[in-house]
């Protein structure tokens, strides 16, 4: 988390959070961490693997057959991906936070956040806002849009208008997994990149928000075929945000796999 401290917390005053998962030497891991965050004003380091079901570090029950998952990504990854949607969310809660900042330990900072991002949060009303937004993959969203129609269909609710423009056609008929080189039909598949994200603590418990979120959770899918939750976030943002309640900021950032 390169210059965190000088060109990100300096102007954006947080309390940082390090959840270390390294199971090889994890002792030289965290100590190293450790030393390497110390000029950080409040930092907590906590080593998931000391207590991973009272932190919520575990394969659902629901989906512990492995020959149901699909494609080779690791167990860790999927784990990931169901902490983030889960125990990241309650752990925020009860220490009663407002945002909740989800980044990447590989991201970078080259230079000075002038804005202070958790202000423009409060002061706009925002729900959700990241760094980026991108198409996320065809082969880990699969059944996410059809599961999402059901959804809406069954419990007869009006989406945001938001989340027809991501669909073509722009209807519920448009809300289906869409497939690279079909004519760009179907569900868009656009996400915030999971590497910065802020979240607001109040949307994410919204009551409609929860029972989607529940929904997912008791289909096993988001472990099955990697929805993880930056794709099943992304489904939410469309579903449940109005116009002018997200916002993509443009400040300097890095990540091995995006710059901008």
């Amino acid at each position: 988390m390169t210059l965190l401290s000088r060109n990100f917390i300096s102007t954006n005053p947080a309390d940082v959070f390090i959840f270390s998962v390294v199971a090889k030497e994890r002792k030289k891991h965290v100590a190293a961490l450790a030393a390497c965050l110390d000029p950080l004003p409040r930092f907590h380091l906590v080593d998931m693997l000391e207590h991973p079901k009272d932190l919520g570090w575990v394969t659902p029950r629901n989906v512990r057959d492995r020959t149901l998952w699909l494609d080779e990504w690791s167990e860790e990854v999927r784990r990931m991906g169901h902490w983030r949607l889960t125990s990241q969310f309650q752990l925020a809660r009860d220490l009663g936070y407002i945002y909740l900042l989800q980044v990447d330990d590989d991201s970078e900072f080259p230079s000075l956040v002038q804005e202070n991002l958790f202000e423009t949060m409060r002061r706009d009303h925002l729900k959700i806002a990241g760094r980026g937004i991108l198409p996320d993959e065809y082969f880990v969203t699969r059944g996410l849009p059809e599961l999402a129609r059901y959804f809406l269909v069954t419990e007869q609710i009006e989406p945001s208008t938001l989340l027809l423009k991501h669909c073509y056609p722009p209807s519920l008929d448009g809300l289906f997994s869409s497939v690279d080189g079909e004519g760009n039909a179907g569900w868009d598949r656009a996400s915030f990149y999971g590497n910065f994200v802020i979240y607001s603590i109040d949307f994410v418990y919204e009551p409609i928000v929860q029972r989607f979120v529940n929904l997912v959770l008791q289909t096993g899918a988001h472990f099955r075929f990697r929805w993880n939750e930056q794709a099943t976030l992304g489904m939410v943002w469309h579903m449940f945000v109005r116009e002018g309640e997200y916002k993509v900021f443009d400040f300097p950032y890095r990540h091995q796999d995006f710059t901008g």
